[in-house]
């Protein structure tokens, strides 16, 4: 329950809906009796009054009701009310114990899954596919070798030479490397120079440091190309699995500078050399 309450006179809480009861909702372990309740919203102080909430109930009661009866009048034979004091309602979710808009904003995300790397999404001029895509392929979610290892086909499609994981398909293969190479000398982008490369092992690492290292009025545009050849590597690598069709890296490379044309004409900002 997102709140607690301490009964006083009973007048603010709720019979059925509220946890005032040893810590429990009425309507909860009583759910049968709560059914058969002509008056579900009655407060515990009218309730109480000369037994009216037994009142409210239907006749005909089954085993269960009955069941359900008896267990809920024993544990109202120790409820004594305090007419001098009010009920307090504490809101769990605060340090203040008070119920605001923003503790009920921030409650919906209990338990999620952080997500640390925001600025490698939101900050690259991408169109959505393009994100979308990155996003999988930090989480390590694309279908790499996992799937493909059910027809025991697991090599990278680029290199035909290593196990195929995120990482190795969309950075470390040979094949992906020299794109890169290129890329950088294409946009005039220093941190995406094999140079500037340390040890790594997963996409994040590997983008977040070519974010860092980029001069900050260089960082979205460094982005945006992580994202248009990361998404294009990936579509090199579906179309020789599934159409059997490969692309010379000159004649991939011609693509990638197309699409970074059509880019900057929507307003990318991409610095481009085709040489």
């Amino acid at each position: 329950m997102a709140t607690r309450i301490t009964l006083g006179d009973g007048a603010k809480a709720s019979f059925w809906n509220d946890a005032w009861l040893q810590g429990q909702c009425p309507k909860l372990f009583a759910p049968a009796l709560y059914n058969i309740s002509m008056r579900k919203n009655r407060s515990v102080k009218e309730a109480l009054a000369h037994d009216t909430w037994l009142m409210d109930l239907r006749s005909g009661l089954t085993e269960q009701m009955t069941d359900e009866l008896t267990n809920l009048a024993a544990l109202l034979d120790d409820v004594q009310l305090q007419p001098d004091e009010h009920d307090s309602i504490v809101w769990r979710f605060s340090q203040k114990g008070s119920y605001s808009a923003r503790s009920a904003y921030i409650l919906q995300f209990e338990g999620a899954i952080k997500f640390d790397c925001h600025h490698l999404i939101w900050g690259a001029w991408a169109t959505g596919k393009c994100r979308f895509f990155v996003w999988t392929a930090i989480l390590s979610k694309i279908l790499t070798a996992d799937v493909l290892l059910r027809s025991n086909n697991y090599f990278c499609p680029l290199c035909m030479r290593n196990l195929e994981t995120t990482y190795h398909l969309l950075v470390d293969c040979p094949w992906s490397r020299l794109v890169w190479d290129a890329i950088a000398t294409m946009t005039k982008l220093p941190s995406l120079e094999l140079a500037t490369w340390n040890d790594s092992s997963d996409l994040k690492t590997w983008m977040n440091m070519r974010f860092r290292l980029a001069q900050a009025d260089n960082r979205k545009k460094v982005l945006t190309v992580m994202h248009l050849v990361l998404w294009e590597i990936w579509l090199e690598r579906n179309r020789r699995i599934f159409s059997l069709d490969s692309r010379q890296i000159n004649v991939f490379l011609k693509k990638v500078a197309d699409e970074i044309h059509h880019w900057n004409m929507a307003g990318a900002g991409i610095p481009f050399d085709p040489g």
